[in-house]
């Protein structure tokens, strides 16, 4: 490994995806769960947590391995949302927050 670099990051890159995917995973889990542990028995709770765990996990690796241009998804992804959540998210939210004091249906302040 002390001869080619580029290996050794490679190698650390994928110890550190290996060991903090279920911290990134875990809000995506809990938006799922939320959503289906009132279809599963109190018994099989966390029987049904790790198949549904190993099955994301599943589609997530699977995804990466099959679709080939995936940089280039990733990167229209994030110029889209980087836009929507810099320009168009804080009016939204700002509408929202000062509905009440001074805005309303048809009062809107330019």
């Amino acid at each position: 490994l002390q001869k080619n670099p580029a290996l050794t990051a490679k190698v650390f890159i994928v110890f550190a995806i290996f060991f903090t995917y279920t911290l990134q995973f875990y809000v995506p889990m809990e938006i799922v769960w939320r959503n289906t542990k009132e279809h599963v028995t109190q018994k099989y709770h966390n029987l049904a947590q790790g198949i549904i765990r190993a099955v994301f996990a599943t589609l997530t690796v699977a995804a990466a391995a099959t679709l080939p241009r995936l940089e280039q998804v990733i990167g229209l992804e994030g110029a889209f949302f980087y836009s929507f959540l810099g320009l168009i998210a804080p009016s939204i939210l700002d509408v929202i927050f000062n509905w009440e004091r001074g805005l309303g249906k048809y009062n809107w302040i330019l």
